[in-house]
C-alpha cells in the first residue's frame, strides 16, 4: 500500500542507521581506547572479575614495591654494620697489642685513646645511619619533625575541670534539701576524671557513681559505706562522728569526694547517710513534681525462687499500681495482712507503704506498673523483696532494719523457742556473717510493737527473761561482743556492765533481752508496780529509751511504758515448780509473751499452751541485707567535667620556643601564664593577668588574655549552657602549649618498622633485626647490657693508672661478645635481605600473571576490533542509502495526484 501520511520503509530504515551508528560506535571506543570494557553494558560479568583483577594487580604492584623499599632499608643498615665489624674488629686488635708488658703507659693510652675514638665513631654512626630520614639504628627510629607543637590547647587531661555550675561541688550541704540534711562535701577532685557527666545514686549503703560521655557511652564505679572494717577496695568506712570526714574515692573514674559529717552523727546507718550524701547533689525533679501519677523506673528488680513478698514504701507521695486486684490475683499475686487493698497504699508513720506475695516473675509484673503522685520533685522510694512469711521493719529513728518470722510449733516452751530461733539462718536475706543468726524478737520501741501487732497478729513467745542464769549469760556475751567489737557503734552507757546475780530473788522482777543486739540491756526493774529502766542511749539497736508493753487488768489504762499503773502483767503468777535454764528447780513466771504481737504477759517454762514464737533477724545498725532497693525521685547529682571551658585559640607568633603552662587563682581572681624551657623544668618567665569581676565568660561567649610579654595570646570559649568564671572550676583551668623548632618522634610501632608484602593485611612482615648498636646508652632489651658493659670498660680503661696487660684482656672479651651480636644482627639483616628477595620475584611473577589475566578480560582485540569497524562501516553506509531511497516514496503519491 502507498500512503502519504505513514512511511513504514522510512522508520525500517532509519532504526537500521541507529543500529549501525551505534556498533561503528562501540568499535571506534574499543580501538581507541585499546580496551575492550568501557563501560558496564559492555560486559558487566567481565566487568566484575577485572575490576578484582585489578585491585590484586594494584597491590601486588605496590607490595613488590614495599619488597623493594624493604631491602634498601636492611642495605642502608648492614653496610653501617659491616663499617661497624671493621671498627670492632680494629678495637679487638688493639687491645690484643695492648695486652703485652713491652709498651710504655704512654703507649698504651695512645691505645685507649683510639679504641676510644672508636666506640665514638660507632656511636656516631648509629646516630647518622637514616633511611627516608628515620634512624636505623638506634632501635628507635625516631625522626626528625620541625614547626609548633601543641600538646594540648584544651583543659589538660591531668588537672580536668568541673564546672561551679555542678550540683556536686565542694562546699555544698544537703541542708538545701528538704529533710536531707547534715552532711558536706569538704573536697572534690576530678583530676584524674575524662570528660563527661557524672551522677551519683545510692541503693541502701552503696553509692555508685555512673559517667557518660559524649558519645553516650556508660561506665560507673559502686562503693558500699560500712561501719565496720573494710574487707575490699569496693568498701568504705563511714565515720559516724560528727566533724568527721569519709573519702570516697572512685578511683576507676578519677573522681575523689570527700564527705564531712556535720550533724548525723553515731546514732544513724550507713544506707541512711549514703541516701544523705547522695541528697547533697540531687535537685527537684521537676517531670514529677505535681505532674500526677507518674510511672517508677526500676523497681521489678524481685529474683529468686518460690513465694516471695514485696514491701514497698514511699516518703515522696502517694504509691499505687495501674493493674487491678483482679488482673493482680489472676498473676498469683495475693494480698498482706496489715497493708492496704491490693494495688493501693496507705499512709504509715509518715511513710505510704504497700505489700503483696507472688512469684519473682509476677512481682516485677506488678512492681512494673508501680507509679507515684509526687508533689515536691523529691524523696524516695523502697522495695524489698524477702520470702513470703518475712516481715521488714525499718526503726525510723535509727535506721536499724529488722526481719520477722512467725513460727509455728504446738505446745512449744520458750527454752526451745530460743534455741530454734539461735539456730535459724535464712540466706535470702543476705545478712552478713555474723550477724545472720535469728533470735527471739526483741520489741524495744512503740513504733516496732504498733508494727508487730498490725503486720504479724500472733500470740508467741519473745526474747526478755528475768530469769538470773539468762540475765547473766546475756551480759556475759554482751560484754564478749564489746570487747572483740563486734557490736559497733554501741553506746558510752552500755560499754561493760560488770553486774551478775547471784540467785533468782536478786533478779525477780528485771526484765532484760536476751539474745541478739539488745542482749544484757534492762528494760522493766520490778513486777506489776515496777518501773521502767532510764537509758541514757540505746547502743547498736533499735533501744534508745526503755519501752515496755505489758497488758494490764484494767483496759482504760492507756499509759504503756514507763511506771505501770493498775494491777496487770508481768505479775509472776504461777507456783509450780519447774526446773529451768541451768538446771535449777523453781516457780514463777521468767519469759515474756506477746498477745496478739502487741501487748506482753509474763508465762512460765512449764506453759503448754503456746503454739507461735517469733523469730528476728538483723536488727543490728549498720549492718543490712541484699533485700532492699531505694530509688531517689529527685534528679542525682552530677559533675561535668572537661566539657564547658576551653581554649578555642592560641596565638603564639611572638613568643619562644619552650612551654607555656597556664593557671588560675580563684582567692586572686587572675590568670598566669608561665614559659619553661622546652624540657618543661626551668622557668623562663611568667606573667599574671589580674580579672576581678571580669573574670565570667556568658554561654556561647569567648574572653582573649593577652600576655604581651611572653608573646602569646589565649582565647576561651564557654561552649556550656550558663555563665562561667574563668576560676571557677572545681579543678583549675589549666593548659599546656609546647613550642619547639623541631622535636624528635617514633615513626614506627614498636615491632619495629613493618612491610605489607602483599594485598592482604596478613601478609605484613614485622622485622624487627634492626636494633640498637649503640656502645653505652644501649636500649635494646635483650643485648643492650653487652654494649653498655664494653662502654664501661672503655671508660675504665681510660680512667686507669696501671693500664696492665690484664686490663686490655679483660676488654677483649667484652669486644668479643659485642663483635659476636653484631654478627647476628648482620646475619639476621642478610636472611631478611633474602627473604625479602624472593618475595620480591614472587611478587614479580604474580603480578605478570594478574596483569596478563586482566588483559585477556580487559584489553581490546584490535585484529578483530579493526575488521569490525571496516563491516560497521559498509553497514553503516548501506543503511543511509537505504534510508535516502525510502525518504523518497511518498514523492510518488504526489506524481499521482497530478
Amino acid at each position: 500500500m502507498i500512503s502519504a501520511k505513514t512511511n513504514l520503509i522510512g522508520l525500517i530504515s532509519s532504526r537500521g542507521v541507529e543500529r549501525a551508528s551505534d556498533s561503528l560506535s562501540v568499535s571506534v571506543q574499543r580501538l581507541s581506547s585499546g580496551l575492550r570494557i568501557n563501560h558496564a553494558r559492555d560486559d558487566s560479568a567481565g566487568l566484575g572479575i577485572s575490576q578484582e583483577l585489578q585491585r590484586q594487580v594494584r597491590s601486588t604492584e605496590m607490595a613488590k614495591r614495599n619488597a623493594l623499599s624493604a631491602i634498601s632499608m636492611v642495605q642502608t643498615a648492614e653496610s653501617s654494620l659491616s663499617n661497624v665489624s671493621d671498627l670492632l674488629q680494629r678495637m679487638r686488635q688493639l687491645s690484643v697489642q695492648g695486652a703485652q708488658d713491652g709498651l710504655s703507659m704512654d703507649q698504651k693510652r695512645q691505645l685507649s685513646g683510639e679504641i676510644t675514638q672508636l666506640r665514638d665513631e660507632i656511636n656516631a654512626i648509629a646516630t647518622r645511619t637514616s633511611f627516608n630520614g628515620m634512624k636505623v639504628l638506634t632501635g628507635d627510629f625516631t625522626e626528625a619533625q620541625s614547626g609548633q607543637f601543641n600538646l594540648n590547647t584544651n583543659l589538660n587531661p591531668s588537672a580536668r575541670a568541673s564546672l561551679i555550675g555542678s550540683t556536686i561541688r565542694e562546699g555544698d550541704s544537703s541542708a538545701t534539701v528538704a529533710g536531707k540534711s547534715s552532711v558536706q562535701f569538704s573536697y572534690v577532685s576530678v583530676d584524674d576524671a575524662g570528660s563527661g557527666t557524672y551522677t551519683l545514686t545510692n541503693n541502701g549503703a552503696q553509692l555508685t557513681l555512673q559517667k557518660t560521655d559524649a558519645n553516650g557511652v556508660v561506665t560507673s564505679q559502686s562503693l558500699t559505706l560500712t561501719t565496720s572494717t573494710p574487707k575490699s577496695l569496693s568498701e568504705v568506712s563511714l565515720s559516724q562522728n560528727v566533724g568527721g570526714s569519709t573519702t570516697l574515692n572512685f578511683f576507676q573514674l578519677g573522681v575523689t569526694l570527700d564527705v564531712k559529717n556535720t550533724a548525723v552523727g553515731s546514732d544513724h546507718t550507713a544506707a541512711e547517710i549514703a541516701t544523705k550524701i547522695v541528697g547533697i547533689g540531687t535537685t527537684v525533679n521537676e517531670q514529677i513534681k505535681n505532674a500526677g501519677w507518674t510511672k517508677v523506673e526500676g523497681a521489678d528488680w524481685a529474683s529468686g525462687s518460690g513465694t516471695l513478698k514485696a514491701v514497698v514504701t514511699s516518703s515522696g507521695g502517694e504509691i499505687r499500681t495501674t493493674l487491678t486486684a483482679a488482673q493482680m490475683t489472676t498473676l498469683g499475686i495475693a494480698a498482706v495482712s496489715g497493708y492496704a487493698t491490693l494495688g493501693s497504699s496507705a499512709l504509715n508513720a509518715g511513710r505510704y507503704e504497700m505489700a503483696f506475695t507472688g512469684s519473682a516473675a509476677a512481682l516485677n509484673s506488678v512492681l512494673a506498673t508501680l507509679e507515684v503522685d509526687n508533689k515536691t520533685g523529691l524523696g524516695d522510694i523502697s522495695i524489698d523483696i524477702v520470702p513470703d512469711d518475712i516481715s521488714v521493719f525499718t526503726n525510723s529513728s535509727t535506721g536499724a532494719t529488722s526481719y520477722y518470722q512467725v513460727v509455728r510449733s504446738d505446745d512449744i516452751n520458750w527454752d526451745t523457742a530460743r534455741s530454734a530461733a539461735l539456730s535459724s539462718v535464712i540466706s535470702e536475706l543476705g545478712l552478713p556473717t555474723d550477724y545472720d543468726n535469728g533470735y527471739l524478737a526483741n520489741i524495744t520501741s512503740a513504733e516496732e510493737s504498733a508494727f508487730l501487732a498490725e503486720k504479724l497478729n500472733n500470740n508467741g513467745w519473745i526474747g526478755a527473761s528475768d530469769w538470773y542464769y539468762l540475765i547473766n549469760e546475756a551480759i556475759g556475751n554482751r560484754n564478749s561482743w564489746l570487747t572483740s567489737g563486734q557490736l559497733v557503734g554501741e553506746g558510752n552507757a552500755f560499754r561493760q556492765n560488770t553486774l551478775t546475780y547471784a540467785d533468782q530473788a536478786a533478779a525477780e522482777g528485771k526484765w532484760y533481752w536476751i539474745d541478739g543486739p539488745e542482749a544484757g540491756l534492762q528494760f522493766q526493774n520490778g513486777n506489776v508496780s515496777g518501773g521502767a529502766v532510764n537509758l541514757v542511749s540505746g547502743g547498736i539497736g533499735q533501744v534508745q529509751t526503755a519501752y515496755a508493753d505489758w497488758a494490764r487488768a484494767d483496759p482504760t489504762v492507756a499509759i504503756r511504758s514507763g511506771v505501770n499503773q493498775g494491777i496487770g502483767e508481768p505479775n509472776n503468777a504461777d507456783a509450780t515448780v519447774y526446773t529451768y535454764p541451768g538446771n535449777v528447780n523453781a516457780s514463777g513466771e521468767h519469759f515474756a509473751y506477746a498477745i496478739g504481737g502487741a501487748t506482753w504477759n509474763d508465762f512460765s517454762i512449764g506453759n503448754n499452751n503456746v503454739d507461735y514464737y517469733v523469730i528476728e533477724y538483723g536488727g543490728y545498725k549498720g549492718v543490712y541485707g541484699s533485700t532492699s532497693k531505694s530509688i531517689l525521685l529527685g534528679t542525682p547529682g552530677s559533675l561535668k567535667v572537661g566539657t564547658a571551658l576551653s581554649i578555642s585559640r592560641l596565638d603564639t607568633a611572638g613568643a619562644r620556643d619552650g612551654v607555656f603552662k597556664l593557671s588560675t587563682n580563684a582567692s586572686n581572681q587572675n590568670v598566669t601564664l608561665t614559659h619553661y624551657d622546652v624540657d618543661g623544668t626551668t622557668l623562663l618567665g611568667d606573667q599574671t593577668i589580674y580579672l576581678g569581676d571580669k573574670g565570667s565568660i556568658s554561654s556561647g561567649q569567648t574572653r582573649q588574655l593577652s600576655f604581651d610579654s611572653l608573646g602569646v595570646s589565649v582565647t576561651l570559649s564557654n561552649s556550656s549552657d550558663e555563665s562561667i568564671t574563668i576560676w571557677g572550676v572545681q579543678a583549675g583551668l589549666t593548659a599546656e602549649h609546647r613550642l619547639a623548632s623541631s622535636r624528635m618522634v617514633s615513626a614506627v610501632s614498636e615491632r619495629g618498622p613493618v612491610f605489607q608484602l602483599g594485598e592482604g593485611t596478613r601478609a605484613d612482615l614485622a622485622a624487627g633485626v634492626f636494633r640498637d648498636i649503640r656502645i653505652g646508652e644501649n636500649s635494646d632489651t635483650s643485648e643492650g647490657a653487652l654494649f653498655n658493659q664494653l662502654d664501661a670498660s672503655i671508660s675504665d680503661l681510660g680512667v686507669s693508672v696501671a693500664m696492665s696487660g690484664v686490663e686490655f684482656q679483660g676488654l677483649q672479651g667484652d669486644l668479643d661478645r659485642v663483635l659476636e651480636a653484631v654478627t647476628r644482627r648482620r646475619t639476621d639483616f642478610g636472611n631478611l635481605q633474602r627473604r625479602l628477595e624472593s618475595s620480591s620475584q614472587n611478587l614479580f611473577d604474580q603480578n605478570a600473571g594478574l596483569t596478563n589475566a586482566l588483559g585477556v578480560i580487559q584489553d581490546a582485540d584490535f585484529g578483530f576490533e579493526s575488521a569490525r569497524l571496516a563491516r560497521m562501516q559498509i553497514g553503516y553506509n548501506a543503511a543511509g542509502a537505504m534510508l535516502a531511497q525510502a525518504n523518497q516514496l511518498p514523492s510518488v503519491v504526489l506524481e499521482l495526484l497530478l
